[in-house]
């Protein structure tokens, strides 16, 4: 049952002294765009409706970058990133339960044995190498005494990983050991 009272309602600051009940605009905005989100309100009126035009177009400016920043959540594990782009389909690795691919090379001491694999390479350039041109050099040892195929891993690969994705796979296969 209601009071006698009216609801709260949004108004420009300037109408405060002539209607008590009002909750300034500046708030209104602010309430709606940091927690409406969160109980699943939008805000459904022009902010230019009630805010002065010089700060309507700095809030609509600032909305605008933000919606067109790319999308990123925190920095991805290698392990993550190893997973997200399908690496355990066919390849092995030990730290990851459940990553048992055979058709590719078995990863599970990649750190150890990939300064090896191609002579005046150090670990982390071959490593990127097999990321980036995974034909440039195929690994002779799948496993179960048979060799690894060519033309199999993606070959745009690289291109799905940002520079900073494909740093931290390195990181976390050279930690392989």
């Amino acid at each position: 049952m209601m009071s006698g009272r009216k609801p709260l309602q949004a108004r420009p600051a300037g109408e405060l002294r002539q209607n008590r009940n009002a909750i300034p605009a500046r708030i209104t905005l602010t309430a709606l765009l940091l927690i409406g989100p969160l109980v699943g309100c939008r805000l459904t009126v022009p902010i230019n409706s009630f805010l002065p035009p010089s700060l309507s177009v700095a809030i609509t400016a600032t909305i605008v970058a933000l919606r067109n920043q790319p999308k990123t959540s925190s920095p991805a594990t290698g392990s993550a990133i190893f997973l997200d782009h399908g690496c355990d389909g066919c390849h092995t690795l030990a730290a990851i339960p459940g990553a048992v691919g055979i058709v590719g090379p078995d990863l599970s001491k990649i750190g150890a044995v990939a300064a090896q694999r191609v002579p005046d390479m150090n670990a982390r350039e071959y490593i990127h190498q097999a990321i980036v041109l995974p034909n440039a050099y195929i690994v002779d040892d799948c496993g179960a005494q048979r060799s690894c195929p060519s033309n199999v891993m993606p070959e745009n690969l690289a291109s799905t990983l940002t520079g900073q994705q494909l740093d931290t796979l390195i990181d976390y296969l050279l930690r392989q050991r």
